[in-house]
């Protein structure tokens, strides 16, 4: 209700502006962006890149996810399209609960697919109880406190370390304690590298931004590494461009993502922080989204950067949906100044 309020106050107030974003401007572009992402439902039941469906689970998670942000818990039951998408992914869930980034991979599954997935399903039916699918992933823990994606698709990097982190992230927004946290996180923190942290993967966005927006709101949820997300927070706000951007890309090339979803990444994963003293950078790298966003209401998020030239994935929708969440929580973040 507060968040609508200043949803409100927002739209009614062609002035209002926080520090460097006009925060009516950006109230209005987050409802085109949020316009865009319904107009995406594939015949209704689920979301897809109009131009190939590599990844029709995943972004059908993402969009939903980032849709909900701002909803109540009433919401959820209410909510008839996303009740539908949820509905359809909850039909491609095998047989453990667990489910896979397409539906053309319906029995095996992949770990960052699911943790998403049961995060939603916590929201849509907290009534449901998750113990199999829970015991299932901890039982996939390796010695080391990683896990592997398990991903049918993914042949390189299994251990890459998002996966790890999406699942602390997980078993965090669930409220859960489960025996292997402690070498989880030693895992996350012994694989990071001062160069560009915890590097990139082509099966991962290629980009070392993916693993940061999964990692470091991870690592700040344990106290023991306030210290390293303090430092690694400040290392990633030095790299913002003077733009507002972020650039992790040597060369540009048509098979890589764009700066806009790096951007996104980042920012997204800034904002879970909670910390006050980021919001200029912050700021900084949403005007430059704000700038980026078309006419459509979306933003272009280059390609996935499979090495073959003969597929091509675009990330036009998952970058509209994680921009559109980002948006919601810095609306949120200074809501609560």
């Amino acid at each position: 209700m507060r968040t609508l309020f200043l949803h409100i106050i927002i739209l009614a107030s062609p002035f209002l502006i926080h520090s460097q974003v006009r925060l009516n401007d950006l109230e209005a572009q987050r409802r085109r962006a949020q316009d865009f992402l319904y107009k995406q439902q594939y015949k209704v039941d689920f979301f897809q890149d109009s131009t190939n469906a590599l990844f029709n689970v995943w972004e059908s998670i993402i969009c939903v996810k980032a849709l909900s942000t701002d909803m109540t818990s009433s919401q959820y039951k209410t909510n008839g399209s996303l009740n539908k998408v949820y509905s359809w992914l909850k039909a491609n869930c095998n047989s453990n609960g667990l489910i896979c980034h397409n539906d053309k991979c319906k029995s095996s599954y992949c770990l960052e697919t699911s943790a998403l997935f049961l995060e939603l399903q916590s929201k849509f039916e907290p009534e449901i109880s998750q113990k199999i699918q829970l015991e299932l992933i901890d039982s996939l823990q390796k010695n080391n406190g990683s896990w592997d994606v398990v991903n049918p698709d993914v042949q390189f990097d299994l251990d890459y370390p998002s996966v790890t982190a999406f699942l602390l992230n997980l078993n965090f927004n669930l409220n859960r304690e489960f025996e292997g946290k402690e070498k989880a996180y030693d895992f996350l923190i012994h694989h990071l590298n001062p160069i560009d942290f915890w590097g990139s993967s082509w099966e991962y966005y290629g980009s070392p931004s993916y693993a940061i927006w999964q990692a470091l709101p991870a690592l700040s949820h344990e106290k023991s590494c306030q210290k390293t997300v303090d430092s690694l927070a400040q290392k990633i706000c030095a790299l913002q461009l003077e733009n507002g951007s972020w650039d992790f890309q040597k060369i540009r090339s048509i098979h890589c993502i764009s700066v806009e979803l790096e951007t996104a990444f980042i920012l997204n994963a800034l904002i879970r922080l909670n910390k006050k003293d980021l919001l200029p950078t912050i700021e900084k790298g949403i005007v430059y989204l704000q700038k980026q966003q078309n006419s459509q209401g979306a933003w272009n998020g280059g390609y996935f950067p499979i090495p073959n030239q003969r597929y091509k994935k675009e990330e036009y929708l998952v970058c509209s949906a994680i921009i559109y969440e980002t948006f919601t929580l810095y609306l949120k973040l200074v809501e609560n100044e």
